[in-house]
């Protein structure tokens, strides 16, 4: 059985929020890595109405890299180029060789080579095919009733009642949505909560950095008025197939990350009184 430990870290509520448009990344330094200058629209588009030019400034899109150690600046990456603006919105992750970084939803997956970042970014591997259709979804993490496996291949959806869901609970919604979720995928599956906790409301979903695992965030009120929250975590490489269930009580939320391995995930828990940090030990 799985086993979790609560870690004797408290954090502000203050920072309890996760900036989507500065994502952090810590990443050992490498040679040849040197600080981006930003896309600035006011030297390099004159001509270019400003509706059409990159934003720039402290509001722009971009990631930043520093470094595993001392958390010294080592880049910043903008995802705001001249022909595209891709938002890095939850999911931001390295390559394998750690010279790039890859973010964006399912039609605007990117890689973005740090040597090179003020360049265009190409699309990587299984994001290739998007001219063939419309794919729409989030890629890696989700908060929108479905979510897309960082290869492309599978894609997850979450049943509920959340606007914008491709499938919906009790509700009809447009065919279109659930033709673009699943839109260059070669597998799909429908994920719903176990017996007993129907009642919560899908609020999140997470795959493991090499798209082995992944953990879905239930949540909803109790009968007291206070939140409870169920994270279940599935096998993806077998078939779909459940691995654990973790019964928390208080709010996660989106506040959830995997080990490089797979085998730890953890998860910030708000109750009224306290915020703490949870790690469970999976198999």
């Amino acid at each position: 059985m799985a086993t979790h430990c609560c870690l004797a870290a408290r954090f502000a509520a203050t920072r309890q929020r996760s900036c989507l448009w500065d994502s952090m990344l810590r990443r050992v330094a490498k040679h040849g890595v040197r600080r981006s200058r930003a896309l600035c629209p006011t030297s390099r588009f004159p001509s270019r109405p400003m509706a059409a030019r990159p934003p720039c400034g402290p509001n722009a899109p971009r990631v930043r890299i520093v470094d595993l150690t001392g958390g010294t600046h080592i880049i910043d990456v903008p995802t705001a180029t001249e022909v595209l603006h891709v938002r890095p919105f939850f999911d931001v992750s390295f390559s394998e060789d750690g010279d790039a970084i890859l973010t964006g939803d399912a039609s605007q997956r990117r890689i973005f080579r740090l040597a090179a970042a003020a360049s265009e970014p190409n699309r990587p591997p299984g994001f290739d095919r998007a001219d063939t259709c419309r794919p729409q979804g989030q890629v890696g993490q989700s908060n929108l009733g479905s979510v897309r496996s960082r290869n492309g291949k599978a894609v997850v959806l979450l049943p509920g009642v959340i606007a914008g869901a491709p499938v919906r609970i009790g509700q009809l919604a447009p065919s279109e949505h659930l033709s673009d979720a699943i839109c260059g995928t070669s597998s799909v599956s429908v994920l719903l909560a176990p017996g007993g906790w129907s009642d919560l409301t899908a609020l999140f979903a997470s795959f493991s950095p090499r798209d082995d695992r992944l953990a879905v965030v239930y949540g909803g009120k109790t009968a007291h008025g206070g939140w409870r929250t169920l994270i279940d975590v599935w096998d993806v490489g077998n078939s779909m197939q459940r691995l654990a269930s973790f019964s928390i009580r208080g709010s996660v939320g989106y506040r959830i990350g995997w080990s490089q391995n797979a085998h730890r995930l953890a998860a910030i828990r708000s109750t009224n009184d306290s915020t703490d940090a949870l790690i469970y030990a999976l198999p």
